[in-house]
């Protein structure tokens, strides 16, 4: 298998440079072949990788000090069950003169001990916070002032009695849940000695197995984007949108997946919203990320569309 740990991908919505250097170190650290899906409880299950099958471990990519986390609940009760997993985290710096996201420094080493995470706050509060505040906000509708005042609310006073690992209300129009973010992930990890730079990271994996090779250091990427708009200004647009997703279905491995074909039009479209179910889908295809790959460099590259924020 080809090194890639110099190769630029090319990524757009905030999640795709994530998906890039995930599957680089799935593939190259770890020597995993097969994809798990997006929801999956573990990036890597035990047995999954051939050079490390003792261990379970979730990737984790950022630029700031804190690390996001999909489910509060669903790491609290891993860590509460004392499940051994592996925490593979990397920092990256972006440089705006190059365009490029650089991976500067890596945590991989164990969960951190459930009291520096979660401190005093029980299992019941959390889920008691969601029920009562995040779940019942329909997924359809963005939540109203009255009802964002309110989880916002009863967050503060969960959150002084949580470690480091804090609550985040993920509430809008595609989903309502309680998401997790490690504060100061990056600062705790210097003061303990186990933040390592990229090239120290990589030598201990190959001291432990020497077939463990380095994964992807650069990647070339827009900034971090959340809820997208695509905003396309040529007047062909549809032409072009229609030969790129015939290339699409020509370069696909099957001759053109339907989920990636309607990623395509839902990140190319004149006013679209790259909706995150569509995104799951297309990240547990087996082929997922050669057809991120794909989508992401047909979309920007032959129509030229730009990525800008909508403003919250």
């Amino acid at each position: 298998m080809e090194n890639d740990s110099a190769h630029l991908h090319t990524g757009a919505e905030s999640q795709w440079h994530g998906f890039a250097w995930e599957g680089s170190i799935k593939r190259n650290v770890f020597g995993v072949t097969t994809d798990r899906a997006y929801t999956d409880e573990y990036d890597i299950g035990l047995g999954d990788s051939p050079l490390f099958p003792d261990e379970r471990v979730s990737i984790k990519v950022c630029a700031s000090d804190e690390v996001g986390f999909a489910d509060f609940a669903r790491g609290m009760r891993q860590s509460l069950d004392g499940t051994p997993l592996t925490w593979f985290v990397v920092f990256y710096e972006h440089c705006d003169a190059t365009n490029t996201k650089t991976a500067t420094h890596v945590y991989d080493g164990p969960r951190p001990p459930h009291h520096v995470l979660y401190g005093d706050l029980t299992l019941e509060d959390v889920q008691t916070y969601a029920s009562t505040y995040v779940k019942s906000i329909p997924h359809n509708r963005r939540p109203t002032k009255e009802e964002a005042d309110a989880y916002k609310a009863a967050k503060k006073p969960l959150n002084a009695r949580s470690g480091l690992m804090k609550i985040r209300p993920k509430c809008d129009s595609a989903t309502s849940r309680v998401a997790a973010g490690f504060s100061g992930f990056k600062t705790w990890c210097r003061q303990n000695g186990t933040l390592m730079t990229y090239d120290d990271a990589v030598l201990a994996r190959q001291f432990r197995n020497p077939q463990s090779r380095p994964f992807l250091r650069v990647l070339s990427a827009g900034r971090r984007k959340r809820h997208l708009r695509t905003v396309v200004d040529a007047p062909t647009a549809v032409d072009e949108r229609e030969i790129a997703k015939k290339r699409l279905a020509l370069a696909s491995p099957d001759r053109g997946c339907p989920m990636a074909l309607r990623i395509f039009d839902g990140i190319t479209a004149s006013k679209p919203s790259v909706d995150e179910r569509g995104v799951q889908e297309l990240h547990a295809h087996p082929w997922a990320q050669m057809y991120v790959d794909l989508v992401l460099k047909l979309a920007t590259t032959s129509i030229g569309g730009e990525m800008e924020v909508e403003k919250t």
